[in-house]
């Protein structure tokens, strides 16, 4: 296990790469994944600092990372 089940609150996939986001409000932070379907693992790319992140939804073209916030706050990653 990366990180426990509990922990996560939304995962959403790229739209057009083997790319995930993992929102995790416990620790106010999301994750960017990437999965590589030939060795069957999954590597942390990067984190972003959010607070309590709540929804996420990618661009159409997977450009953006729109994030909504528990705090009513929207951030673009």
């Amino acid at each position: 296990n990366i990180f426990p089940v509990s922990a996560l609150e939304k995962v959403v996939w790229h739209p057009n790469d083997y790319l995930f986001a993992v929102s995790r409000p416990s620790i106010n932070q999301i994750g960017l994944y990437r999965f590589n379907p030939n060795a069957q693992n999954i590597t942390l790319v990067d984190t972003v600092s959010l607070m309590q992140p709540a929804s996420m939804a990618w661009s159409p073209d997977g450009n953006y990372l729109a994030a909504g916030c528990s705090n009513h706050t929207t951030a673009y990653v």
